[in-house]
């Protein structure tokens, strides 16, 4: 890239300005999330922890049609190995619960989500589902339901685009309470 001083002459740009352009400029496509990023089983695991963690892994591959690393990749979030943005310290390095994953599978495919063209984006744009508990998604499926009207295909639809909704459980109402990841304004 090259910019003009007010000399007039053309010079190179400062490397900061070219990297900086680098990383807000992204190829047509590149916008979504990607889950595919090599993970392994953390290390710091016990053999039946470990053991646990694949059986995990296995049954969202298998279910959601995400490959290995995407399945890893998923359960680090959604049991905070990796990132605390929606999480926030609530959970921490937490083993996955073959009981729990399957509870929430089997709540999103009573919902008529439940096929691997469905569940693999989901599950790619908001990990920290297989975390949530069923009990809060189903409240907050109900919030969808009563406060804001929806039914049908129109509330699958809406889960779908915007999957955080499940795990809300705040509406600061106009009055913040800086839990913006997990608040209904944000819906």
């Amino acid at each position: 890239m090259l910019v003009r001083p007010v000399t007039g002459q053309l010079q190179p740009a400062p490397a900061a300005t070219c990297r900086l352009l680098a990383v807000r400029w992204q190829p047509c496509g590149s916008s979504r999330r990607s889950l595919a990023a090599p993970q392994a089983v953390p290390e710091a695991l016990e053999a039946v922890e470990q053991e646990q963690w694949v059986a995990c892994s296995e049954l969202v591959q298998q279910r959601c049609g995400l490959d290995a690393d995407a399945a890893d990749a998923a359960l680090l979030k959604a049991f905070g190995w990796k990132g605390q943005g929606f999480w926030r310290q609530e959970r921490v390095k937490q083993v996955p619960c073959q009981e729990q994953v399957t509870a929430v599978l089997d709540y999103l495919a009573s919902l008529g989500i439940s096929d691997a063209h469905d569940l693999g984006p989901l599950l790619t744009a908001f990990p920290e589902a297989l975390g949530l508990h069923v009990q809060l998604m189903e409240e907050n499926v109900s919030v969808l339901r009563e406060k804001w009207y929806m039914k049908g295909n129109v509330l699958l639809n809406s889960i779908k685009r915007k999957p955080r909704a499940l795990g809300n459980n705040i509406d600061c109402e106009g009055t913040c309470a800086g839990l913006c990841t997990r608040c209904w304004a944000q819906f």
